[in-house]
Protein backbone atom coordinates (compact mmCIF):
# COMPACT_ATOMS: atom_id res chain seq x y z
CA UNK A 1 0.00 0.00 0.00
CA UNK A 2 1.45 3.53 -0.87
CA UNK A 3 1.93 6.28 1.48
CA UNK A 4 0.13 9.27 1.73
CA UNK A 5 2.67 10.60 -1.51
CA UNK A 6 1.92 7.55 -3.01
CA UNK A 7 5.57 5.78 -2.87
CA UNK A 8 5.17 2.28 -2.57
CA UNK A 9 7.24 -0.57 -0.30
CA UNK A 10 8.95 -1.39 -3.71
CA UNK A 11 9.86 2.29 -4.58
CA UNK A 12 11.17 3.08 -1.57
CA UNK A 13 13.31 -0.34 -0.97
CA UNK A 14 15.08 0.47 -4.72
CA UNK A 15 15.24 3.74 -3.77
CA UNK A 16 17.51 2.94 -0.42
CA UNK A 17 19.44 0.12 -2.26
CA UNK A 18 20.19 3.51 -5.01
CA UNK A 19 21.32 5.61 -2.60
CA UNK A 20 23.60 2.69 -0.75
CA UNK A 21 25.12 2.26 -4.07
CA UNK A 22 26.05 5.71 -4.62
CA UNK A 23 27.59 5.96 -0.91
CA UNK A 24 29.38 2.57 -1.51
CA UNK A 25 30.89 3.70 -4.69
CA UNK A 26 32.17 7.00 -2.76
CA UNK A 27 33.54 5.23 0.52
CA UNK A 28 34.34 1.43 -0.51
CA UNK A 29 34.13 1.71 -4.46
CA UNK A 30 36.69 2.80 -7.30
CA UNK A 31 39.48 5.04 -6.62
CA UNK A 32 39.06 8.11 -8.38
CA UNK A 33 35.04 8.50 -8.06
CA UNK A 34 34.17 12.13 -7.69
CA UNK A 35 30.48 12.27 -9.12
CA UNK A 36 27.31 9.85 -8.98
CA UNK A 37 23.98 9.95 -10.45
CA UNK A 38 21.35 7.59 -8.74
CA UNK A 39 17.60 7.66 -8.90
CA UNK A 40 15.19 7.75 -5.70
CA UNK A 41 11.30 8.17 -5.76
CA UNK A 42 11.27 9.46 -9.54
CA UNK A 43 14.32 12.02 -9.09
CA UNK A 44 17.41 11.81 -10.49
CA UNK A 45 20.25 12.91 -8.61
CA UNK A 46 24.09 13.77 -9.53
CA UNK A 47 25.95 13.43 -6.03
CA UNK A 48 30.03 14.90 -5.48
CA UNK A 49 31.85 13.20 -3.04
CA UNK A 50 31.21 16.45 -0.68
CA UNK A 51 28.02 15.62 -0.51
CA UNK A 52 28.41 12.23 1.75
CA UNK A 53 26.26 14.10 4.26
CA UNK A 54 23.20 14.36 2.15
CA UNK A 55 23.71 10.95 0.52
CA UNK A 56 23.44 9.76 4.28
CA UNK A 57 20.33 11.69 4.85
CA UNK A 58 18.87 10.58 1.78
CA UNK A 59 19.71 6.72 3.10
CA UNK A 60 18.50 7.60 6.52
CA UNK A 61 14.96 9.04 4.72
CA UNK A 62 14.75 5.98 2.39
CA UNK A 63 15.56 3.35 5.16
CA UNK A 64 12.67 4.83 7.95
CA UNK A 65 10.36 4.85 4.55
CA UNK A 66 11.19 1.51 4.00
CA UNK A 67 10.57 0.77 7.39
CA UNK A 68 7.12 2.46 7.88
CA UNK A 69 5.74 0.74 4.66
CA UNK A 70 6.77 -2.58 5.99
CA UNK A 71 4.37 -2.47 8.98
CA UNK A 72 1.69 -0.92 6.93
CA UNK A 73 1.25 2.57 8.63
CA UNK A 74 2.68 5.24 11.11
CA UNK A 75 2.45 4.07 14.59
CA UNK A 76 2.29 6.47 17.39
CA UNK A 77 1.82 5.24 20.50
CA UNK A 78 0.37 2.15 19.83
CA UNK A 79 -2.16 3.04 16.85
CA UNK A 80 -1.71 2.44 13.10
CA UNK A 81 -2.65 5.48 10.79
CA UNK A 82 -3.28 4.02 7.46
CA UNK A 83 -2.18 6.45 4.27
Amino acid sequence: MPDANGITLEEAQNALVEAMTARSAFVGGAKGVKSYSYSTGGTTRNVQREDLKSLNDDILFWDAKVRQLSRGGIVVRGVTFLP
